[in-house]
């Protein structure tokens, strides 16, 4: 059978209204200005609505302090008045059974008081007119008075050299940073190239000790190796190698082999270096030949810090091409769907 419904208007909790009414009186002034500046220069009538789009059951209600001012309906009586006159509105917000009461400052200044746009263009006007008048005299001379207020002039002052100077203390600063940051960079991509070195270094002693070298002869060896490749053009320079070359020159000057190879794994800098370091002074000190089983695990872990580094450094690479590719995608997808949308136009 048909029943008739009838379904009673939503009403707000408190803390629904306190939140709404708050809202609405954050921006009850863009509603009631109408025409004026903002509510501290108030010269013609004001907007007073019952309601406002947004906020749905939501009753207001104005009662101004003066009314010989600000009438129940906004408008403005300001002829009679001599200067500014600070007064207030009471606004009362009202939904279901919940309602608050606010009071909104405001100031009323006396009709006929210019805005600053107001009096900017008064004054351009007057020098326009002062200028036709003169326009057969050798220079301009501006208007001293407007409305009985006396004007000065005075020329904006120049502050371009603040910026150029703001901008050439930012450009040493920056100049200053940057020999710090090449320096970062090399020490960086030396790092880098020493540890990937390291296990081809570790390798190369352990073949030669193992063939009954010692340590001094096998460092030697090496080096002698290296200039030879890197005389016939078949190795590039190589960092270890120039550091082990040195070492060998310290060594043949008569310089301690423990504290010559203790220089080198101070100037290497790296963990790995001074570990195999202190594996070759315990063989000089000792001549322990168990020294070697020492080099071959170093070698293992070695190469697997390499294979690691690699791995790191391949996916720096994948990050870096990640914005290249997206930007690659957004125009393949812009080349094949806009001719798309065009023919379905």
């Amino acid at each position: 059978m048909p029943v008739s419904i009838t379904v009673s208007p939503r009403e707000y909790t408190e803390k629904e209204a306190a939140e709404l009414f708050d809202g609405l009186m954050d921006k009850i002034a863009v509603y009631i200005v109408g025409s004026n500046e903002d509510l501290d220069s108030i010269d013609t009538d004001l907007n007073f609505p019952s309601s406002v789009d947004g906020y749905d059951g939501v009753r207001i209600s104005w009662y101004p302090e003066d009314t010989s001012i600000i009438g129940y309906d906004g408008t403005v009586n300001n002829l009679k008045l001599e200067g500014p006159e600070e007064t207030y509105i009471r606004v009362v917000l009202k939904t279901g059974e919940y309602s608050e009461e606010y009071v909104l400052p405001v100031r009323v200044i006396p009709a006929g008081t210019a805005t600053a746009a107001e009096k900017r263009k008064k004054i351009e006007d007057l020098i326009q007119s002062a200028d036709l008048e003169q326009v057969r005299n050798e220079s301009l001379e501006l208007p001293g008075e407007l409305d009985g207020t006396v004007i000065s002039y005075a020329e904006p002052k120049d502050r371009t050299w603040a910026g150029i100077l703001a901008g050439g203390v930012f450009a040493a600063v920056l100049l200053g940073l940057k020999p710090k940051q090449d320096m970062l960079k090399k020490k960086k991509q030396r790092d880098l190239k020493l540890i990937m070195d390291y296990p081809d270094m570790v390798s190369k002693l352990i073949v030669y000790m193992g063939a009954g070298l010692t340590v001094r002869n096998a460092w030697i060896k090496i080096t002698e190796d290296y200039k030879r490749d890197l005389e016939s053009g078949h190795s590039g320079r190589r960092e270890v190698y120039e550091e082990m070359c040195l070492t060998a020159a310290d060594i043949s000057k008569g310089v301690p082999e423990i504290r010559a190879y203790g220089e080198f794994a101070r100037r290497c800098s790296n963990k790995s270096y001074m570990k195999l370091i202190s594996i070759l002074e315990q063989n000089l000190r000792t001549g322990d030949r168990g020294s070697e089983n020492a080099l071959q695990l170093e070698m293992q872990e070695a190469f697997e810090q390499r294979k690691n580094m690699a791995k790191r450094q391949g996916e720096e690479a994948v990050t870096k091409l990640m914005l290249p590719l997206g930007l690659s995608l957004i125009a393949v997808l812009i080349i094949t769907a806009v001719p798309a949308m065009l023919t379905m136009i």
